[in-house]
């Protein structure tokens, strides 16, 4: 006869089928007790196996019967159920990023997500709120990661993402000691170029590009003559936010009707902290016909 019928047992889901728990539920016949007057009593069950319920959840109905050397049998049942109750672990990690070639940039939740995990199972990674940045947004930003559980449980993290950009720009003139705007034979006139760092990365090896035009030749040792109708000058380094100058001295060649023009750019650069030399507005690569050209304005607004 039985004296203690099998009970339910609900338990916190370990992610590994709570093999242990599991077990000693069903050596235990779930708690049942039963006693037989002449021999001992044996203890069978049906268990088949678990459920496929999220996660790594899942349940069974077990019947446990009891057996005595006549023949004589009793049953009970009861159920064992792995439930998933506890939130998935969110974990973000800070993040340094540039701007883009556009000014722009996209951040995916998987860009801040750092391990987020469940005991259960797997999560997904849910949204990244905010995450679309530009020009507006330079400096450091909380971000939020929402993450879920596949048992819909919810979690999220934050993450601290600084937002960096590579902007260099030069403005060119004549000097300021070019009073007399006309040009004679011989003469030499020199040009002032104004390099400007205006992105929160520091750059260097900045390689300046003039543009000779015919009827001028160089005429100054600080710049390389690359005998091609151009000249090359290199500024080590230039801090965010810095401004340096550098003048170009060309001699006349021959006589003019009309004007000329003298323009330079930035050839090529690099960024520090590892940074990749992406310009937000203008691009590295000896063309002066495909950059933005604006009068007296160097952030092409």
């Amino acid at each position: 006869m039985l004296s203690a019928n099998a009970t339910d047992l609900t338990v916190e889901c370990d992610g590994a089928g709570n093999t242990a728990e599991l077990t000693n539920w069903l050596n235990s016949q779930g708690g049942a007790q039963a006693t037989d007057n002449c021999a001992a009593v044996s203890w069978t069950n049906d268990f088949r196996g678990l459920s496929d319920d999220c996660g790594a959840t899942g349940q069974a109905r077990v019947v446990f019967t009891a057996s005595d050397a006549c023949g004589n049998t009793v049953q009970t049942s009861a159920t064992f159920t792995i439930l998933d109750r506890v939130a998935p672990t969110a974990i973000c990690q800070d993040l340094r990023v540039q701007l883009d070639a556009n000014g722009r940039l996209n951040l995916r939740p998987e860009d801040v997500n750092n391990g987020s995990n469940d005991a259960c199972g797997n999560v997904r990674l849910n949204s990244l709120t905010p995450n679309t940045f530009d020009l507006s947004n330079l400096g450091d930003h909380i971000v939020e990661l929402r993450i879920v559980d596949d048992c819909g449980i919810e979690a999220d993290c934050d993450a601290n993402v600084r937002i960096e950009s590579f902007d260099l720009a030069l403005r060119k003139r004549l000097a300021d000691s070019e009073a007399d705007r006309r040009l004679y034979p011989g003469q030499i006139v020199t040009f002032t170029i104004e390099l400007f760092n205006q992105g929160t990365l520091g750059a260097t090896d900045i390689e300046i590009l003039d543009y000779i035009p015919n009827g001028l030749s160089l005429a100054d040792t600080d710049w390389n003559n690359n005998a091609n109708g151009t000249a090359s000058f290199t500024v080590a380094s230039l801090a965010a936010g810095a401004s340096t100058e550098v003048d170009i001295s060309l001699r006349v060649t021959q006589t003019f009707q009309g004007e000329i023009t003298n323009r330079a750019e930035i050839f090529k650069a690099k960024a520090t902290d590892g940074c990749l030399p992406i310009d937000v507005d203008s691009k590295f690569d000896g063309n002066p016909g495909n950059d933005t050209e604006v009068y007296n304005v160097i952030d092409n607004t």
